[in-house]
């Protein structure tokens, strides 16, 4: 049962700074256990409102790719979402079998945090807990969101001033290969959520549009 001192142990869990994969599989595991969470994702939003998913939990990618993708999950929104979202307030699908849960970094929006689960969340009681727990658990994402840099178009950022890590740059070699998520993933010991995300954060950090543009960057500027 969810109940105040799930907040506070939620808050304690945050001090450690969880990775997106973590604090989602944390959510479903422990502190939402027993309400059937059957899959979260979280999305970023770019300039355009179009969304890119950077971590999930349940599901597969082919899930995630086709009924799950965002434009899917657009369409089970009620008509006045966008309004309740830009006022950073929790909406319930049409369905009522899951939550959006908007992402924001003080006053912007940064993404959405989608949540599916197998009870009706309309539930008074759960719903008051649930989406204040979520709130806290948006606002970390968001906070993440901003220091990692993704989420929005138009920034550039010279490749020697990028101050990639380690792990970017055994990524960022790989896309110079040529490998996808997957091949990623398995190389390195990562989950293809994980790959994804710091991949995103890669594009941003060097100013690209896709894969192909940051392995020339990479290249261009003896990165790799």
């Amino acid at each position: 049962m969810l109940t105040t001192s799930t907040l506070d142990d939620l808050l304690s869990y945050l001090t450690l700074k969880p990775t997106f994969d973590q604090i989602l599989k944390s959510i479903s595991t422990n502190f939402l256990i027993g309400y059937g969470v059957q899959w979260m994702g979280v999305f970023t939003l770019d300039s355009n409102n179009s969304g890119t998913l950077i971590a999930s939990h349940g599901g597969t990618q082919e899930l995630w790719d086709d009924k799950y993708s965002y434009a899917s999950l657009l369409t089970m929104l009620p008509a006045d979402s966008e309004t309740i979202i830009m006022n950073s307030n929790t909406i319930v699908g049409l369905k009522n079998d899951f939550l959006i849960v908007p992402i924001t970094d003080q006053k912007n929006l940064k993404g959405l945090l989608f949540v599916k689960l197998s009870i009706d969340v309309t539930d008074f009681e759960f719903l008051k807990l649930a989406n204040t727990l979520l709130k806290l658990c948006a606002y970390y994402l968001g906070e993440e969101i901003t220091r990692l840099g993704l989420g929005s178009k138009g920034f550039e950022s010279k490749a020697e001033d990028s101050n990639l890590s380690a792990r970017k740059l055994q990524i960022l070699a790989g896309l110079v290969e040529g490998k996808t998520n997957h091949e990623l993933a398995v190389d390195l010991g990562f989950s293809v959520s994980t790959i994804r995300h710091e991949t995103m954060a890669i594009f941003k950090l060097l100013g690209a549009s896709d894969r192909n543009e940051a392995a020339r960057i990479a290249q261009q500027n003896h990165l790799i």
